[in-house]
């Protein structure tokens, strides 16, 4: 079983977020907002003394690789329904 893109249990393991684009633009401010206050709550820790500089950097790299790697893949899958949409990704794999 897994997530869709509602956070709720689903049939399948991809729902198309391209169709959903008011949504879309909220989900990815969202996630913006979200990284930033997670790298402004670990300087605060590195600031306080709660983690030293070899775990705020390994949790910074970890953050950023999740953050980019959430927006690569929104990208590639709103390339992907603009494919099937026209038809073109039908042509390529034939």
């Amino acid at each position: 079983m897994y997530l869709n893109t509602y956070g709720q249990a689903g049939k399948t393991p991809f729902v198309p977020m391209a169709f959903h684009e008011d949504r879309n633009d909220t989900l990815a401010q969202a996630r913006r907002t979200a990284f930033q206050n997670l790298i402004r709550y670990m300087v605060r820790l590195r600031n306080e003394g709660h983690m030293d500089d070899q775990a705020f950097d390994a949790l910074v790299r970890q953050a950023a690789a999740s953050y980019s790697g959430a927006e690569i893949s929104e990208r590639i899958e709103k390339v992907l329904v603009s494919k099937i949409s026209s038809g073109r990704l039908r042509e390529l794999l034939q």
